[in-house]
């Protein structure tokens, strides 16, 4: 087990502080860390949390995880000679299946955007904007829409995402809507 790049020994509980000189794995670790945390753990990709302290670091994290996340995916269709994605299979928990592990990831990927990557003053104003009260800021005045164009077409998208993803609902969906867009022109119609 020594062998194992430092991102399969570290332990999956608790919190995790990653702090090194540049160049030296702090970002494949994280990602490794955290792929970890989706497939063995079941955790949700929208309930980990990454800080970095830059928007370059932020940016770049956010680009090679979803980047690893896909050759995770291409690696479960085609396997390679890949022993660190093939790890992620063969050293999961006995009681998880590959088709779980699989299950997970495409969860992970579906729903990428909602993964929590900030840099730390990120963080601190989400967390601002928030939690107003908890943090003695203010409340928001409504905001109007003039158009709610945009709001409509995100409604639809998000619904579709939601619902495409469970196999009992999505078949129902497709054979109501054909698509996402055809159910945003419905929806315009009226």
């Amino acid at each position: 087990m020594n062998n194992l790049p430092l991102a399969y020994r570290i332990m999956q509980q608790g919190i995790t502080v990653i702090e090194a000189s540049a160049g030296t794995g702090k970002t494949f670790t994280l990602i490794r860390l955290i792929a970890r945390h989706i497939l063995w753990y079941n955790k949700k990709i929208e309930q980990i949390l990454a800080v970095t302290f830059t928007e370059a670091a932020t940016a770049e994290l956010r680009i090679r995880l979803r980047d690893f996340l896909h050759n995770v995916e291409k690696f479960y269709h085609h396997p390679t000679d890949d022993k660190d994605i093939e790890f992620l299979f063969t050293e999961a928990p006995p009681e998880i299946s590959e088709t779980e592990l699989y299950l997970r990831l495409t969860a992970a990927i579906g729903n990428f955007d909602k993964a929590s990557i900030f840099t730390i003053h990120g963080f601190c104003q989400r967390t601002l904007n928030e939690q107003p009260l908890l943090t003695g800021q203010s409340i928001p005045g409504p905001t109007f829409l003039e158009n709610q164009k945009i709001l409509i077409e995100q409604i639809c998208f998000e619904f579709w995402r939601r619902i495409g993803q469970e196999s009992d609902r999505a078949e129902a969906l497709q054979n109501t809507w054909s698509s996402p867009e055809q159910m945003l022109y419905m929806a315009n119609e009226l």
